[in-house]
């Protein structure tokens, strides 16, 4: 079936094609059944390093043209903001390995490419500086700010809340990063 998908690809303008291919690699990758679906905001960070990714490849036309120097050169361009490369590697990696399986190139080029070391947050905002903030926020950010502080929930998780969340022992959260239900 895939090359019969990539026979199909091969039609756009040349420069498009290895666009195509990565599209079409990226809706395989959301569509498999894994344990637990990507999250919205996994989607997002994907989607982000991907059209990083297609921006840094635009010079080439097959997945077979992209070697292990060019996903190295990825890594060095997206220096700048570590983590945001280390999740532009890890799509791209997951992305070769369908070309991969799907005997469009012979070895995944990102495969070795280590991952920026990156740090834990190392300061945390101190109780005068968030009620000042608190104090000209709009009263709708400082209702979830209230909330936050409250619940101690994640922040997709407390924007997704809605009124039959409200039980009688309490407020109702299923954790979209973990699955727990509190």
């Amino acid at each position: 079936a895939w090359t019969h998908h990539y026979a199909a690809l091969k039609k756009p303008a040349k420069e498009h094609q290895l666009d195509a291919l990565i599209d079409g690699a990226y809706e395989q990758l959301k569509n498999q059944p894994r344990k637990k679906p990507w999250s919205d905001s996994t989607l997002q960070t994907y989607s982000d390093g991907l059209k990083k990714l297609k921006h840094l490849l635009r010079q080439f036309h097959d997945p077979d043209q992209v070697k292990g120097k060019h996903a190295a050169q990825v890594k060095v361009l997206l220096a700048k903001t570590p983590t945001a490369a280390n999740h532009t590697l890890s799509i791209s990696r997951q992305v070769f390995n369908v070309f991969l399986e799907q005997q469009l190139i012979e070895s995944n080029p990102f495969v070795g490419v280590k991952r920026y070391k990156t740090s834990a947050r190392t300061r945390l905002l101190q109780w005068d500086e968030w009620w000042r903030i608190h104090a000209i926020a709009p009263r709708r950010l400082q209702l979830v700010m209230d909330g936050l502080y409250l619940t101690d929930q994640r922040i997709d998780d407390l924007l997704d809340l809605d009124e039959r969340d409200g039980l009688a022992e309490g407020v109702y959260f299923k954790q979209s990063k973990t699955d727990k239900e509190l």
